[in-house]
């Protein structure tokens, strides 16, 4: 063991086993047994023989009958309706061989049925209609699967299970209903409605009690409405015919699409709700109807048409379906699988989790699953048996098998919805468990006779080393002795295979997927001193135990996984160790878990450094897929540029087949400027001679690329057709061709010619060993003579065509070309403007036509540029096969021409990018299409690129033809070098260590010493920057971007921001970091553990791999450098100083209302501050009073020298004032003269006084301006306290607050507010629980804000809120109250809380038989935390913290 294990370097494994207990767990997984089994099977030891070898495992026994029992055992034994954890079960005890047998021979499938399909083409065949019943249709031929609720023979029957009728209908535990459905049109002429699934009961008719129905059905009669129309119904509750779902489905649910749909109704606040949940996702919820209890009683089901009629009259339906008036009406036409019944509702997490893959069952074994009802895979196979096929086997455990009614031998398919929908990558397949089924038949026999001939010839077979006579004689009987020998043989075998497999457990081998790998893999590393923790430690449980997420299943078993991760360990064990500390071994170490270091990268930082901005690179090695032409069958084969036959998800209406012409977008003089340029990558084979089993026969020629010009109309327009013009007008055109010496020849040169002569044709010289593995970038470019950007028109300037090409290796040229060839302007300009079809490949006739030149290359990364590149930007192409960046990629590309007021960047000007990455060979047909990934593939918008949208902003895909059918040697794969370019912030690079002449150059006395720091980060954000690098050919446009003098003024780099914009508008979807992070989660803190181990002990590096959030290269923070400017001075302010009150005065209130006033409720602040009393407001009439109130108003509004209202109110250049500082705490917040409690002294309990309010009193502030419109407004009224004291509020002394209400129509508790007190107000902050001085309502859990402190009678159960309460409680009478309010005769009375009125002397009239609650509770303060015990008893509405008095006890005993 390594000794760093001995310093806190091994982190705390993952105990599956501590998780067993938790409540979380079982959430999650099926139940505690399949917890066990799992773990039995993790730990399992499974031998890696080939099975299909008899010798490899049949030494002493006979394979005859390890393959009968093996297959006798899958076909009596498997639980194809079982558990989980009964499959899991089945799986553990079976041996090796049994399961190789099981999972590689045995003929398992899947199946789904489709109903109306009575021919072997699965054309559509719902038959004719012989009448019809309303909206249903009553087929001469009726087809259904018929489903009886049982309980079936065999079945449990356990109400607290939910064993009961396997199509019980309960509302209060709920249904649901999961199919997949497909569905191609409505057969409106035969049935308006198709029935997708009807149960109901016999026995009643419809309006009886006992009467009750399910029906999910599809009603075409209107095609603007939801085609689901629901019934659930008991009785006279429920409801009947209710459409659910939004209007678009009509056509969704008969798009000849798989969909998934799960329906749930269950009851709620006295409805039903019910869920229609499509794809996984809740599409539509609705409460309707009226809530229905348990029919568990004689219940019958049909599958694709109705159980029984749905007519109203007293029709009695017998149990004999025969006689069963209705039954197959509205049959459905379409395709189903996967059909659930559950008696009980699905929530929307079961169903988001388990729509795209199967469930278990087991529901008579496993307590698990008992809810399901039934279940449908329709995974049985087809025997060509009527009587056979016609049974749906129940995968429930329930027994509920269907009878397929109508059944005539078509309408079963051997495939998946599940697959067929994508929705999942594949599907688990049954065994076929029917001894007659053709499959188990036909390979029963070949096995058993394989097995027979394998043990005729094994001289080691046990049983044939007995005498003939022996044997023969034993075959006679019963094959005793031949058993007895098998079970001795067997246990030798186990013996000899557990021998072999022991010695070879060090082997340094590299496991099969299709072989559980060894369980102890990990005490292997960690004997050979490589300490390896517990991966995947933080998967949740649903990954761990399940193998899967929310969103899918996972290929493979995680604890497998695991082991397989630590085997690749152990393989490259000693290359790690031998190379630890270095780049190499943490490489390795990283792809041991399938993942490189451009995921984890190993940067590296110093100190005390400047950051020069200059190229730097870091080698690596790309996985590049090639369109392969090097082959017999595929010489021929040609990728060019079309729509024809198109697929996928393309837009079509941005699609090109060709490059559109500059003519009419721009002038000639500015896109020939600019030019363009044609890019390949050609990897160039070796080049085998006849007698090496790779040669095959190629001719001298080999075509790379080229273009021709499309042809157009007799209008000018381009011709769909993919013809070529004719050669006169072919004006856009090339071809580029590699030419040998002779056909067995290695030597060669590169062409460059033209079909019609528009420029010479040119040649290099012959290349020695061209045809060596080299890999090669072309680019066929079109320059102008004069220098980059627009030319003054009619110049006159020439132009060239050139073929530059480059050959790399690793970091450096190893040879390159420039051949150059004239054209002229006016051939350039024709060149330009006319649209062209590029193709790379074999060159053909019109594309389609006579091959003219075959091809023997490899090519990717074809590109078409409308701009020249330099040598430069296409050698940067050739050092990273990943990029195409430009060297300077934000240039204006036409900074002189009006393109339609857009100025486009040159990296936008990349018309086609050709990505073969997702290529995967040739289909049925030969073909293969390549898609468009430029610029002009994301953002189908023309504000961005202008005039020239046409030219850059379509989709231009690459068809492929002629290649082999159904087969992937169409593409290629190979391993290219690449030099890549690293951001200049980042230390690290290929080529940091260097051979100096002179020491004292580089170090000096002055020269500090460097401090590095090695950092493992795993970024999203860096992800992002290194597709950001490919826009770049190198960083010296960086310091363009971030270092040009313009710069410096700006808050932020400009040329970035609009760069960014530029990628950015090339991405479909926004990065997500949360996503990232839940992505790459497998690459936990067990590798940073391993890591730590092989970093050198004297070097700075961080402990774990760190997620990184950072900006980008193209996001940089900028310091804000303000422009300097001269400053000329001002001569000094002159002005009067502006009181602080006159700057806030309300204007628009304290002025004077125009005309005469009328009323001193409008302009209220200038009615009380500034009017005249004896002329500008209304006047009382009296010569004593009006003086005498105006001197007061002036008194109040003038200062003691005499000076006017401005001077005396507004001049003043401060303002004084007290205000209450307000906190806003729980509760009502009221103010803090409010006496909340203040009826407890008053009416008390038992007592006479009361509190009372006139309606006649109760009056707003009349003041009609309105300063806050969303403020509410506070009834004023005088308070009568003990028919004594009339001095007071109301709203200071009673334990809730008067507001004014603009509710007309009432319904509620306002009726009586309204009718006994006064219309127009409402009681308000009568609820809150609030004690004290400070008049707060704390925070509290549920459980103490239920027991502990407050109001006793704010703790009372509600009335009539609870089932099976007497009716004293649902009326109140049992509640305790601390008051109680009466609004009679225009007053509001606040009585004692045991009156029941009041008398004529509106004295309250006390009933000394109710309780009251007008003190607090025990424990008086609202605490968080509870100290008390509490008891749960039966007749408990809450729960308390203790049952029974021991629990009490044990808690105290464990304190102690």
């Amino acid at each position: 063991m390594s000794l760093k294990s001995l310093f806190g370097k091994d982190k705390k494994n993952l105990k599956i086993s501590s998780l067993v207990n938790s409540d979380k767990l079982l959430e999650e997984v099926e139940s505690v047994s399949y917890i066990d089994q799992f773990i039995k099977d993790r730990k399992k030891f499974r031998s890696h023989t080939d099975y299909y070898t008899g010798s490899n495992f049949a030494v002493y026994g006979s394979l005859h009958e390890y393959y009968r029992a093996g297959i006798d055992r899958i076909i009596n034994t498997y639980p194809y309706d079982g558990s989980l954890k009964e499959k899991l079960e089945w799986i553990n005890d079976s041996n090796g061989f049994d399961l190789h047998l099981f999972e590689n021979e045995y003929p398992r499938t899947n199946g789904y049925i489709t109903f109306a399909d009575s021919a072997a083409d699965n054309t559509d065949s719902w038959g004719s209609v012989t009448s019809t019943s309303g909206a249903y249709g009553n087929p001469a031929t009726k087809e259904y699967i018929l489903v009886k609720g049982g309980p079936n023979v065999g079945n449990y029957y356990n109400t607290g299970s939910l064993r009961t009728s396997n199509l019980e209908i309960n509302g209060r535990n709920g249904n649901t209903v999961e199919f997949w459905l497909k569905k191609s049109n409505y057969v409106t002429s035969k049935t308006q409605r198709e029935v997708l699934f009807d149960i109901s009961t016999t026995g009643s008719h419809q309006g009886s009690s006992a009467y009750g129905r399910l029906t999910i059905e599809l009603d075409s009669g209107n095609s603007n409405a939801s085609p689901f129309l629901l019934t659930y119904q008991s009785g006279s509750t429920g409801y009947k015919e209710v459409r659910v779902g939004a209007p678009q489905l009509y056509t969704s649910a008969s798009d000849g699409k798989w969909h998934h749909y799960a329906i749930s109704f269950k009851n709620e606040s006295n409805k039903i709700r019910t869920s229609l949940y499509i794809d996984g996702e809740l599409h539509k919820s609705v409460l309707t109807g009226s809530a229905i209890g348990s029919l568990n009683t004689a219940l019958i089901g049909t599958i694709g048409a109705l159980s029984t009629g749905k007519d109203s009259q007293l029709v009695t339906r017998t149990s004999s379906e025969s006689f069963i008036p209705g039954l197959g009406y509205g049959k459905l036409s379409g395709s189903l699988d996967e059909f659930r019944f559950w008696k009980k509702e699905r929530t929307a997490k079961d169903v988001g989790r388990f729509w795209f893959t199967q469930v278990g069952a087991g529901t008579n074994t496993d307590v698990a699953n008992t809810p399901l009802g039934f279940y449908y895979k329709f995974n049985e196979g087809e025997t060509g048996k009527v009587r056979i096929d016609k049974t749906v086997l129940d995968y429930s455990g329930r027994v509920s098998n269907g009878q397929w009614v109508g059944y005539t031998g078509y309408g079963r398919t051997n495939n998946s919805a599940m697959v067929e929908s994508s929705a999942s990558v594949s599907e688990f397949k049954d065994p076929i468990i029917y001894h007659d089924h053709p499959k188990v038949k036909s390979f029963r026999e070949s096995a058993l006779e394989q097995g027979y001939a394998y043990d005729l010839t094994n001289a080691s077979s046990m049983y044939y080393s007995f005498p003939d006579w022996i044997v023969d004689e034993d075959g006679e009987s019963s094959e005793d002795l031949k058993k007895m020998t098998q079970i001795v043989a067997s246990y030798f075998d186990s013996l000899f295979l557990q021998i072999r497999d022991l010695k070879e457990l060090r082997h340094i081998q590299y496991s099969d997927f299709k072989n559980k790998p060894h369980p102890f893999n990990q005490i292997k590393l960690q004997s050979m001193g490589l300490v390896s923790p517990e991966l995947f430690m933080d998967a949740n449980i649903l990954n761990t135990f399940v193998n899967r997420d929310e969103d899918q299943n996972y290929e493979q078993n995680l604890s497998d996984v695991k082991n397989f991760i630590y085997n690749n360990i152990y393989a490259n064990l000693e290359s790690i160790f031998k190379s630890k500390g270095t780049i190499k071994s943490f490489r390795n170490l990283f792809r041991c878990f399938g993942v490189d270091n451009e995921l984890i990268k190993i940067n590296m930082y110093s100190t005390d450094s400047t950051y020069p901005v200059e190229n730097s690179y870091q080698n690596s090695v790309v996985k590049s897929k090639y369109a392969n032409f090097n082959s017999i069958n595929n010489k021929n084969a040609t990728v060019f540029q079309s729509l024809d036959g198109l697929r996928g998800n393309y837009r079509l209406a941005d699609a090109r087949g060709y490059i559109t012409g500059s003519e009419g977008l721009v002038s000639d003089d500015a896109a020939t400027a600019i030019g363009m340029t044609a890019e390949v990558q050609v990897f160039v084979p070796k080049l085998y001679q006849i007698n090496h089993p790779f040669y095959f026969d190629a001719e001298v020629s080999s075509s790379l690329f080229g273009c021709h010009s499309v042809k157009k109309n007799a209008d000018g327009k381009n011709e769909v057709t993919i013809a070529w013009p004719s050669s006169a007008d072919d004006h856009s055109n090339f071809q580029v061709y590699i030419v040998k010496e002779n056909a067995f020849s290695r030597t060669a040169k590169f062409v460059l010619k033209s079909r019609n002569n528009i420029f010479d044709a040119a040649e290099t010289d012959y290349i020695v060993d061209l045809y060596d593995s080299n890999r090669w970038n072309l680019a066929a470019r079109l320059v102008a003579a004069a220098p980059e950007g627009d030319t003054v028109s009619g110049s006159g300037n020439n132009y060239k065509f050139e073929l530059y090409g480059v050959n790399v290796i690793a970091d450096s040229i190893n040879d390159k070309f420039s051949l150059s060839s004239t054209i002229s302007s006016a051939n350039a300009a024709n060149f330009i403007k006319n649209s062209r079809r590029f193709y790379v490949g074999a060159h053909r006739t019109n594309y389609t036509g006579g091959v003219l030149t075959t091809s023997d290359v490899k090519i990717t990364n074809f590109r078409v540029w409308n701009k020249s590149l330099s040598d430069n930007e296409v050698n940067s192409h050739a050092f990273d096969p990943r990029s195409y960046g430009l060297t300077a990629p934000s240039k204006k590309s036409f900074p002189l021409s009006d393109i339609g007021g857009a100025q486009i960047p040159q990296i936008d000007l990349l018309a086609v990018n050709w990505d073969f990455s997702d290529l995967t060979g040739s289909d049925a047909t030969g073909q293969m299409w390549v898609n468009d990934v430029s610029s002009g593939s994301y953002a189908p918008t023309t504000l961005h690129h202008g005039k020239i949208h046409p030219i850059v902003g379509r989709i231009h895909p690459g068809k492929g033809l002629f290649f082999p059918s159904s087969t992937t040697s169409s593409v290629d794969v190979e391993f290219d070098q690449a030099t890549r370019l690293q951001p200049f912030e980042n230390v690290k690079a290929s080529d940091m260590v260097q051979i100096v002449s002179n020491d004292d150059i580089t170090f000096t006395r002055e020269t500090k010493p460097t401090d590095y720091f090695y950092s493992f980060e795993k970024s999203m954000y860096a992800a992002i920057s290194d597709e950001m690098i490919n826009f770049f050919a190198g960083v010296s446009e960086f310091s363009t971007l971030i270092g040009a003098p313009i710069e410096r003024y700006r808050q932020n780099y400009k040329g970035l921001s609009k760069l960014r914009q530029v990628f950015f508008r090339r991405i479909q979807n926004a990065p997500d970091i949360e996503r990232y992070t839940e992505y790459y989660k497998w690459l936990d803190s067990s590798l940073s553990i391993m890591i730590d181990q092989l970093v050198p002990a004297s070097v700075d590096s961080s402990e774990d791999i760190r997620n990184m959030i950072e900006s980008h290269i193209l996001e940089r923070s900028k310091y804000f450098n303000k422009f300097p400017t001269m400053e000329f001075k001002q001569s000094d302010p002159e002005g009067q100083i502006r009181g602080v009150n006159e700057l806030l005065y309300d204007w628009q209130h304290g002025h004077a209302p125009l005309g005469t006033q009328t009323d001193d409720n409008v302009n209220c602040l200038w009615t009380k501050e500034r009017a005249q009393r004896s002329t500008d407001i209304l006047v009382s009439g009296s010569t004593e009073t009006d003086p005498d109130r105006e001197i007061i108003r002036r008194v109040i509004n003038t200062s003691v020298s005499g000076s006017t209202y401005a001077t005396r109110r507004l001049s003043r250049p401060y303002r004084l004032s007290v205000e209450d500082q307000r906190h806003a705490k729980g509760g009502d917040n009221t103010f803090g003269n409010k006496k909340k409690r203040f009826y407890t002294g008053v009416s008390t309990a038992h007592g006479t006084s009361h509190i009372s309010v006139t309606g006649s009193d109760a009056a707003p502030l009349m003041c009609k301006d309105t300063i806050n419109p969303s403020k509410k407004k506070k009834i004023r009224a005088t308070a009568d306290v003990a028919f004594s004291q009339k001095d007071r509020d109301i709203n200071d002394v009673a334990p809730f607050t008067l507001y004014s209400s603009s509710l007309d129509d009432v319904r509620d508790y306002h009726t009586q507010v309204f009718s006994g007190f006064k219309k127009g107000v409402e009681i308000s902050n009568l609820h809150a629980d609030e004690y004290g001085d400070d008049r707060e309502v704390t925070l509290q859990s549920p459980f103490t804000e239920k027991w502990v402190g407050g109001n006793a009678h704010r703790r009372q159960d509600l009335s009539g809120s609870l089932l099976g309460q007497i009716d004293a409680k649902k009326q109140g009478h049992d509640r305790v109250e601390a008051f109680k309010l009466l609004a009679e005769g225009g007053i509001l009375y606040i009585l004692p809380p045991n009156a029941s009125g009041i008398d004529a002397s509106k004295i309250p009239i006390i009933d000394h038989t109710l309780q009251t609650a007008q003190v607090l509770r025990d424990g008086l303060a609202k605490r968080p935390v509870n100290i008390k015990n509490i008891a749960t008893t039966t007749g408990s509405i809450a729960l308390g913290n203790y049952n029974h008095i021991y629990d009490v006890v044990n808690k105290i005993l464990n304190i102690r």
